[in-house]
């Protein structure tokens, strides 16, 4: 079985595709947190905003529009926290 952060990058990528009305900036933007996200499990150094802060800033943009999706940032970012990264 997988990881269960494995399984939230997942369940993210499930929820960002559900949603079609979603801006390209915003798609973009996810797309690079995820990429951040992989690197930081990889134990590559990442240049900017912390994957954390940037998602908290999305689930932030999210919380009206699309709860499920900010619900699976939040989630993704416990984990996260969790397993120290």
């Amino acid at each position: 079985m997988s990881h269960p952060i494995d399984q939230q990058i997942h369940e993210l990528h499930r929820h960002l595709t559900a949603l079609p009305e979603a801006p390209p900036s915003t798609r973009e933007q996810l797309l690079i947190l995820l990429a951040d996200i992989n690197r930081l499990l990889d134990n590559s150094p990442i240049e900017q905003q912390t994957p954390s802060e940037a998602m908290e800033s999305l689930a932030v943009q999210f919380d009206a529009d699309h709860p499920s999706l900010s619900a699976a940032l939040r989630s993704l970012i416990d984990n996260l926290g969790k397993a120290g990264i």
